[in-house]
């Protein structure tokens, strides 16, 4: 038996086991659905716009995130235009047209009064530029972690992960370069320089050069009209200034965590990972205190308070809201424009803590402090219903099954739905409504709560069988579109062999399968187990006994031990083949109930399927 692999961060992995010797086959890949950003000239907020970290406005009042490696540009009619990437992960388009370039994870945003904007491109360790007519290329950075350079050309110097940026009225660049724990400067001319920060990650120099100071993971930048910089000197819990002398000191913040302060001044208050910062037109600065889940803002006279966010307050909402009133999740991106409008977002990114999950949202705070959405549905990626799959959106596929007719279902788990795409390519929702949950049973399958649906399968007879991993069941969708509960009983154990599959509990199935006879296989999982439910509704346990481990080949499934199978498949001649993801193994149980390993040592192994030939394909990576 041999193992073919093709490709790189994702492989198939191709074995043949009719009992020939394997052939090296020639495949052609092509995207059917997904894999795009939303599309150009909608309304933004109609738009899935990702989970944007950062926010930024130019002069004229357009606004700018990066979001599913791509940058957007949100214009003054409140129309969503794509200025850059494709949607697809990389860093390659230097010299082209920035709309056909590839980013990595595009952050902190700047524009210049001629219109050009520089992005940190936090995962290429780069910051790109893209010039007033749409051409891109490396501003710093080689693209190589690191810290080097200083005194020469930024493109050749080292940064790593930089994040905010800011831009001063001669056209100087700063940077802030979070693990250098340093805040660079790019002069017009293109060399680059460390003006904040000597590389330690702790506090310290306030009232000295900023240049011999310690910051801690600094995040983003602001520069006020009389050229003072800012710095959200992140996991140091404060804000710091560099006057144009070049002295640091501290404006905000005193070290510690917890809201407090409010009134008073804003050098004895507290802030949690103050993640960005903004300057308006008469001095006021703003601060995305993040793990206080609230905007502050502090006057020139230094006096701090809540522009937005309460701990007792209602949940954002798409209507129009008092900003002081409502409950902030985290917000990591902030901006100001001319006319004093705050715009922020809330990334899932925020400091890396994962204290949060992201909106999916551009906010907006108009000058009397009403809140609302300037862009985003709330969805980080799902668009296209009832027109070209090429064109949808999809969120975490991640797993396929065809149907007699040639429709392909697709589980696309974190939009919590199942779609379905037709041989002319038009994409449909057949499943879920979008919001996780459990519900709609014996109703429209569209109106119903899906929860994370991982597996899918459809048996001879038309039905789709999903498993509804978040809520521990398989789920049935018939023909005519109504959805019942096929197995699992919503309690998250192992339970129930040899009874009804309704009685039974599952936990976390993550595969579904169904052979010939329409008998149902289901990969447990968290049960460590395979699962089957013949045409009279018994559910068993045909390979795994519960604990995870390795053993038993050559022996009865029943008595062997897997660990976090993932998914399962039924050739023609009633072999079962098993994801032994934790044990990066395929396994096969045959017909008489002998468990063996056909396939070790794959890499992240996570799905598999048969053909009618016999061929068995191992997606790994």
């Amino acid at each position: 038996m041999k193992v073919n692999q093709a490709g790189r961060a994702t492989q198939l992995c191709i074995l043949v086991l009719a009992g020939l010797p394997a052939v090296a086959q020639q495949y052609m890949i092509s995207t059917v659905a997904g894999g795009v950003p939303p599309a150009s000239g909608i309304p933004a907020v109609r738009a899935s716009i990702g989970d944007p970290p950062r926010v930024a406005v130019d002069s004229a009042g357009n606004v700018y995130f990066g979001s599913l490696s791509s940058v957007f540009e949100v214009d003054r009619t409140g129309t969503l235009i794509r200025i850059a990437g494709t949607g697809r992960a990389g860093y390659a388009g230097d010299g082209g047209a920035a709309i056909s370039a590839q980013l990595g994870a595009p952050n902190g945003i700047a524009a210049d009064s001629a219109g050009n904007l520089y992005v940190a491109d936090t995962a290429s360790h780069t910051v790109r530029r893209i010039s007033a007519s749409g051409i891109i290329t490396t501003y710093a950075g080689t693209g190589t972690p690191g810290f080097s350079g200083d005194g020469g050309p930024a493109v050749s110097a080292q940064l790593d992960s930089p994040n905010g940026l800011a831009l001063d009225a001669v056209g100087n660049l700063y940077i802030a370069d979070k693990n250098n724990n340093r805040i660079r400067a790019v002069s017009p001319d293109g060399h680059i320089v460390t003006i904040a920060g000597n590389g330690a990650p702790r506090f310290g120099g306030d009232g000295g050069q900023a240049a011999d100071a310690a910051l801690n993971g600094p995040e983003a930048l602001a520069l006020d009209n009389a050229g003072n910089l800012y710095i959200a000197d992140t996991q140091n819990y404060r804000v710091r200034r560099i006057a144009s002398d070049g002295t640091i000191t501290t404006v905000a913040g005193v070290g510690n965590g917890n809201v407090f302060g409010d009134d008073g001044p804003a050098v004895s208050a507290g802030l949690v990972l103050p993640t960005a910062i903004a300057v308006d037109r008469v001095g006021n600065l703003y601060i995305a205190d993040f793990g206080n889940s609230r905007i502050r803002k502090v006057s020139p006279s230094g006096t701090i308070t809540s522009a937005a966010g309460s701990s007792k307050g209602a949940p954002l909402a798409d209507a129009s809201e008092i900003a002081t009133f409502v409950a902030l999740n985290g917000p990591t991106g902030l901006a100001v424009d001319f006319l004093g409008n705050v715009y922020f977002t809330e990334g899932s990114i925020g400091s890396g803590s994962g204290l949060a999950r992201g909106d999916f949202r551009v906010w907006k705070i108009t000058p009397d402090g009403v809140l609302s959405v300037l862009a985003g549905t709330g969805a980080a990626s799902f668009s296209g219903d009832n027109g070209s799959s090429a064109n949808a959106q999809l969120d975490g596929p991640s797993s396929l099954a065809f149907d007699a007719a040639g429709n392909l279902y697709i589980a696309d788990a974190r939009n919590h739905r199942i779609r379905k795409v037709t041989p002319g390519g038009v994409i449909t929702t057949v499943a879920g409504n979008g919001s996780p949950g459990f519900s709609g049973d014996r109703g429209k399958a569209t109106n119903a709560q899906l929860n994370s649906p991982q597996g899918i399968a459809v048996d001879s007879s038309g039905n789709l069988l999903i498993a509804d991993t978040g809520n521990s069941r398989l789920r049935k969708v018939a023909p005519d579109g109504t959805i019942d509960t096929f197995a699992g009983n919503g309690n998250s154990s192992y339970f129930g062999d040899g009874s009804r599959g309704l009685q039974a509990s599952l936990n976390h199935s993550l595969g579904v399968a169904v052979d010939s006879s329409g008998a149902v296989y289901i990969a447990d999982t968290r049960n460590n187990a395979v699962r089957r439910i013949g045409s009279d509704s018994i559910i068993t346990t045909i390979a795994g006994m519960g604990p995870a481990g390795f053993a038993g080949d050559g022996g009865p499934a029943f008595r062997a031990l897997l660990s976090g199978p993932t998914s399962v498949a039924v050739d023609g001649s009633g072999n079962v083949y098993i994801v032994d993801a934790g044990n990066q193994r395929l396994r096969k149980v045959t017909p008489d109930g002998i468990i063996t390993t056909v396939a070790s040592s794959l890499t992240n192994p996570h799905s598999v399927a048969t053909d009618a030939a016999g061929n068995v394909f191992v997606a790994a990576g």
